[in-house]
């Protein structure tokens, strides 16, 4: 998997030079792997702060 591409999709401003290779360079493959794994990711986070926000009220509650 290449960061840099999951950067770019999280929004992050790459720079022009790097060693990485040139995304637009990639299978289809390569960038489908990336952005499941970038949806994972995302509803892993989602799911994280139901959790904690769920934890919270609960602990109010007490």
């Amino acid at each position: 998997m290449n960061a840099k591409y999951y950067l770019i999709l999280e929004g992050v401003k790459m720079g022009l030079y790097s060693r990485a290779k040139n995304y637009h360079h990639f299978t289809a493959t390569n960038q489908l792997e990336i952005k499941q794994l970038r949806a994972l990711a995302n509803t892993y986070k989602k799911r994280l702060k139901q959790l904690i926000n769920n934890q919270a009220i609960v602990e109010k509650k007490m």
